[in-house]
């Protein structure tokens, strides 16, 4: 009889820790789709809709300039490339140009420089794909 009541304890267990990172897990996706809504809506009204963006997830350090952001050891910034190659950061004026990216493959950080009024250099987690995206779309 323990036996069973162990058992049904440790499955009752199991299943509302399930249940919780399930939760959990759902609202990051869901505060995530918020936030690309709200980028998407707002670069609309911007840039028209001759754009293109990415969300480049950017080593804390290197993202301080950054403010209003997802606090973590990344954070997942958008970067607005638009026809004339003009790059913008998401809630930034300066208009940037892109200069090089030098790719590293996980756990290591590529680096990605852009120039504006002074050279900016980013750390970022690039996956292949990506780095591939902006070979193509950002030369």
């Amino acid at each position: 009889m323990t036996v069973v009541l162990v058992g049904i304890l440790g499955a009752g267990v199991a299943l509302l820790l399930i249940g919780a990172l399930a939760f959990f897990a759902t609202d990051r996706q869901d505060e995530a789709r918020d936030r690309q809504t709200e980028f998407e809506a707002a670069a609309n009204l911007r840039y028209g809709t001759d754009y293109q963006y990415v969300g480049l997830d950017v080593k804390r350090r290197a993202a301080r300039r950054l403010p209003g952001l997802p606090q973590g050891a990344t954070k997942n910034v958008y970067f607005v490339s638009l026809p004339d190659g003009t790059i913008y950061i998401q809630d930034r004026r300066q208009a940037l140009h892109f200069v090089k990216l030098v790719y590293v493959t996980k756990p290591g950080w590529s680096i990605l420089t852009l120039q504006g009024k002074r050279t900016y250099q980013y750390q970022i987690q690039l996956e292949q794909a990506t780095y591939q995206w902006l070979q193509r779309n950002w030369h």
